[in-house]
């Protein structure tokens, strides 16, 4: 049990939450340091849990980030290991173990939080995200923005019909509206409610989990989804489809590989290296883990991205005036958030 410090037991009603092994913190403080610029500590607090990390090393971590109101806590990867991890690593993704810890963060938060925020660390606050920080989420609801694959379900094309086969897989049941994991909010009980479940199910279904905590999510949260707007989850291939205008993103979330911090010219997210550049160098003395890769590695990924742009606007252009179509209808299906008064 997290013994908080008074700062910590006093802490803001909204408590908005990362998870992360020690390769993965870098890119996490980052995001939380890019929300802190336009959050102050009196509407939420910010926690990054830290896997398996030695004590030490998260007292000396958060001696250095006071100023930043951000607090490291120490979570341990057995309050989410009951399951075949040899059918989890058969996966052919690259989702790291830690991601489960989102599974057990409500038993590690002070008990003053009421409201979570949940974002991945490979996430860039790009405006002001004060309108979900401070969102009323209906109690029994589970706050989600779609996936990019969801805006290809009914495409005959062979990516259509492996997400609907994954999402049959997953017993989400005809028309299913699949959401992506990276950014969720919800009251801290309907939290506890839906993350019970959802464990429960990836316990029982590892092997069908293709992605894991977000298979799992999406195969207990059903009529309690709440559709949050793609401007608070702009995953990669969104870039793809020419709509960043159209959305105004407040969170890019870098849902593929290679990373933008990974290295220089990386699309389609070339603009972001310089500025990530900017911040690790403000972080230099925490001397924590990056991953770069090389050159080359950077000139084949990006070959496929320009592939990909070919593909949609030259090869398939009814299939991108379909998916631009459907993310328009989808935009405005979205409930307004409410703020909290």
């Amino acid at each position: 049990m997290i013994s908080f410090p008074e700062k910590v037991k006093m802490a803001a009603e909204c408590s908005v939450c990362y998870v992360s092994d020690r390769n993965f913190l870098l890119p996490s403080l980052v995001s939380a340091i890019g929300l802190r610029k336009f959050v102050p500590a009196h509407k939420a607090s910010v926690y990054i849990f830290s896997t398996d990390e030695d004590d030490a090393r998260i007292q000396e971590l958060n001696r250095i980030l006071t100023s930043y109101d951000i607090q490291i806590l120490p979570m341990d990867s057995r309050s989410y290991s009951g399951f075949d991890v040899e059918k989890f690593d058969a996966s052919d993704t690259y989702i790291p173990l830690s991601t489960l810890g989102r599974f057990s963060i409500d038993s590690l938060l002070p008990d003053s939080c009421r409201r979570i925020v949940y974002l991945d660390g490979d996430t860039w606050i790009r405006r002001d995200p004060t309108a979900l920080i401070e969102a009323v989420i209906p109690e029994g609801r589970f706050a989600a923005a779609a996936n990019t694959s969801f805006f290809s379900r009914n495409e005959k094309a062979r990516y259509g019909t492996v997400s609907r086969n994954y999402w049959k897989g997953l017993g989400m049941g005809p028309d299913p509206e699949y959401f992506n994991g990276g950014v969720l909010t919800a009251s801290r009980a309907t939290w506890r409610q839906v993350m019970t479940e959802a464990y429960a199910y990836f316990v029982k279904n590892t092997a069908t989990c293709r992605y894991h905590d977000q298979s799992a999510l999406n195969a207990v949260v059903g009529g309690r989804r709440w559709k949050l707007s793609l401007a608070w989850n702009f995953q990669t291939p969104y870039r793809h489809l020419g709509v960043e205008d159209f959305i105004a993103p407040k969170i890019y979330h870098f849902t593929h590989f290679p990373k933008p911090w990974m290295g220089s010219g990386i699309e389609p997210w070339a603009e972001m290296f310089p500025l990530y550049e900017n911040e690790i160098r403000h972080l230099a003395s925490l001397n924590l883990p990056r991953k770069m890769i090389a050159n080359d590695e950077i000139r084949a990924a990006n070959k496929q991205v320009v592939f990909q742009r070919y593909k949609l606007n030259y090869l398939l252009p009814f299939q991108l005036w379909a998916r631009r179509r459907d993310i328009r209808m989808y935009e405005k299906e979205c409930p307004q958030l409410q703020i909290r008064s």
